[in-house]
């Protein structure tokens, strides 16, 4: 056995040129692959990272009654005996605790249905760079009975920093929650489902406003490693009563989005396998110029006592080879390119803006950098490659000497 395989090593160096082919249209099928496979995977982070941190967060713990009837009658106490579960858990990176509601919000010029979000400013900021979101005024501390407007919001009110908006709906427990507080400042969401309705509020003034001082609505648990999402919602339902409380991740929240990300990731896919039936082909072309090149060798070899057997795994062998180099060439030259492309993504233009805007992405092309891509694109063109290797195997068996030889 070893000295078949050192024969294959050999043959390969024998003829350079057609090995360099050949290996070289495995390299630029993995760079392709791998270009491919980082940009779909890349735009759906981006999506899931923009519309889940804004919205629901990766994990949220909430009252068992809450999802089926969104009130604040269903808000849940946040006593020690859940902080102490989350600060038990080494898997949490921080939590984010709110508090919604919708109301009416009203000024001498207009009124309309809004959303309430009671907020810590420090761990929401976390989670979102509400900082970073400040196109006026100034940001709220947990003191504060003001709240920051979101710019769409306060456009359609036409409110500007220092005005005053009435707030009315429905407290704890049938209380009434209506109360005027002064805008302090207008945050710019990149939802625009969001920027036309989100009011921001501190959360302990959010929770008097609403009489259910200590209970929350919602509390987003973000994982250290966002690829244990699920891993560890299964985790934090096992610690908590289900008759109490409910652990949602974001996918069974946002069924829409996950059901976009399934339709786009199959017309990704899609390419992709247009992508791999080009390169099986120009593959596959490669090997059928070397098998009719070497046809009169091959006749040789067998016609002086080499058995088929061993010929084809010695054809099969080089196959491997030639695989295994073009592989690792195209994870060596691929990897400079999408640490590139991963911190220089892709800009378009200011036509573009808006269809971004839409689904609250910056109108780039972002790249994934991560090993799943590296590997399974990998693995997939070398499969492709060694399954085309059994043609050789396939031809050895089927080879007649005396015609081979004559070649």
């Amino acid at each position: 056995m070893k000295l078949l395989i050192t024969l294959a090593w050999r043959n390969l160096w024998r003829n350079k040129r057609r090995t360099l082919i050949t290996a070289s249209s495995v390299f630029f099928a993995v760079i392709l692959a791998l270009i491919a496979e980082s940009m779909i995977k890349g735009s759906h982070e981006a999506m899931i990272n923009n519309m889940v941190k804004l919205s629901t967060g990766y994990i949220q713990l909430q009252d068992s009654l809450y999802e089926d009837e969104p009130s604040v009658d269903h808000a849940f106490m946040f006593d020690n005996s859940v902080k102490q579960i989350m600060q038990q858990n080494s898997h949490i990176a921080y939590i984010v605790p709110r508090f919604e509601s919708y109301m009416l919000a009203a000024t001498d010029q207009a009124t309309r249905p809004v959303m309430l979000r009671g907020v810590d400013f420090e761990a929401e900021n976390l989670l979102n760079a509400t900082s970073h979101k400040l196109i006026a005024g100034s940001l709220l501390d947990k003191t504060d009975q003001s709240v920051l407007l979101a710019e769409g919001l306060a456009q359609r009110l036409k409110m500007q920093v220092g005005d005053s908006i009435i707030l009315v709906g429905q407290g704890f427990r049938g209380m009434s929650a209506a109360g005027i507080f002064p805008v302090k400042g207008i945050v710019k969401i990149s939802l625009p489902r969001l920027n036309d309705r989100l009011i921001y509020m501190p959360l302990a003034a959010t929770q008097q406003l609403f009489g259910a001082e200590e209970r929350l609505t919602a509390l987003l648990i973000t994982p250290q490693d966002l690829t244990q999402t699920d891993k560890l919602a299964q985790e934090l339902r096992a610690k908590f009563d289900p008759k109490w409380f409910k652990v949602l991740s974001w996918k069974q929240m946002m069924p829409s989005l996950l059901q976009s990300l399934k339709l786009d990731r199959a017309s990704g896919m899609l390419i992709i396998y247009m992508l791999y039936l080009v390169v099986g082909f120009g593959i596959l072309g490669t090997v059928l110029t070397m098998m009719l090149e070497r046809q009169r060798e091959f006749g040789i070899l067998l016609s002086v006592g080499m058995k088929r057997g061993q010929l084809a795994l010695i054809t099969f062998v080089e196959t491997v080879f030639i695989s295994l180099i073009g592989v690792a060439a195209g994870l060596i030259g691929g990897l400079p390119i999408l640490v590139y492309m991963h911190h220089h993504p892709i800009r378009f233009g200011k036509e573009m803006e808006a269809m971004f805007e839409a689904y609250g992405m910056e109108a780039v092309m972002p790249f994934a950098l991560d090993t799943e891509v590296f590997s399974s694109q990998a693995i997939v063109v070398l499969l492709i490659t060694l399954i085309i290797g059994l043609y050789p195997v396939l031809k050895v068996f089927r080879m007649n000497i005396l015609k081979a030889a004559r070649n």
